[in-house]
């Protein structure tokens, strides 16, 4: 019975951790974190 607990709250805690790399990956880069120099630009998914 513990094991399953431990296994649930695993799962949880990698669906929550995709959440948030999902979101981030998605969300527009800051304007002042963008710069105009190409190496450092990060692009959408979509756009690449």
């Amino acid at each position: 019975m513990e094991l399953d607990q431990r296994r649930l709250h695993a799962a949880h805690q990698l669906g929550e951790a995709i959440l948030r790399f999902v979101k981030a990956v998605e969300s527009p880069v800051p304007p002042e974190t963008a710069h105009n120099n190409n190496e450092n630009r990060l692009l959408r998914v979509s756009k690449v």
